[in-house]
């Protein structure tokens, strides 16, 4: 798989009302190349070039540590996954 074969569609956002110090703009959940729904990830600020990231859904376990449920290997594909979910939300908030 290379980046021109991600799709990212079935966009959703839950918007988080917005406080200064909170770092969680939104939840959304997405189809990945009509293969994955997933659910829960988070669009936060940044400090990258764009100020705004995404962080793929975590899941915590009773023994207090946490696992990431869902994430590209690819940097190529997570670039691109992610520039795409972003480039929506944009689209969203205008």
């Amino acid at each position: 798989m290379t980046k021109n074969d991600v799709k990212i569609s079935e966009i959703v956002f839950r918007l988080c009302p917005y406080t200064a110090k909170g770092t969680t703009m939104a939840y959304t959940d997405f189809c990945f190349s009509g293969l994955f729904k997933i659910r829960d990830a988070m669009i936060v600020k940044s400090h990258n070039e764009n100020g705004l990231r995404v962080v793929y859904p975590i899941k915590y376990c009773k023994n207090g540590s946490t696992t990431q449920t869902f994430a590209p290997i690819k940097k190529e594909i997570a670039i691109e996954m992610e520039r795409q979910i972003l480039e929506a939300y944009k689209e969203r908030i205008k």
